[in-house]
């Protein structure tokens, strides 16, 4: 990957497409956090992302091409999954998850 220079302003909502190949995936992947070996500067919010880093994920959202996964969890541990990739603990999103359940 060479070259990629992406702005999405504040309360944006974009697509991101190309052809088969072309490491769409990929860039997003690194930008969520869940690939951390790369070669380059990505910087999110004006800060350089860095490994471990997961508080600016508070302020974006991602909604994948295909989420088999989600069909086969449970509620809490989707609810875990999501969590991890936020990096909240796990007591925390307990805690959360089950002060939702008894307002429900």
């Amino acid at each position: 990957m060479q070259g990629i220079d992406l702005t999405v302003y504040e309360g944006q909502i974009i697509g991101y497409i190309g052809p088969n190949g072309a490491r769409k995936s990929t860039t997003v992947k690194i930008m969520l956090g869940l690939v951390d070996e790369y070669i380059g500067n990505i910087k999110i919010f004006g800060q350089k992302l860095s490994v471990g880093d997961h508080e600016y994920k508070k302020r974006i959202g991602f909604v994948p091409e295909n989420a088999e996964i989600y069909d086969t969890l449970t509620v809490r541990e989707y609810l875990l999954f999501i969590g991890g990739l936020y990096g909240i603990e796990e007591s925390v999103t307990e805690h959360k998850g089950k002060k939702s359940y008894e307002e429900i």
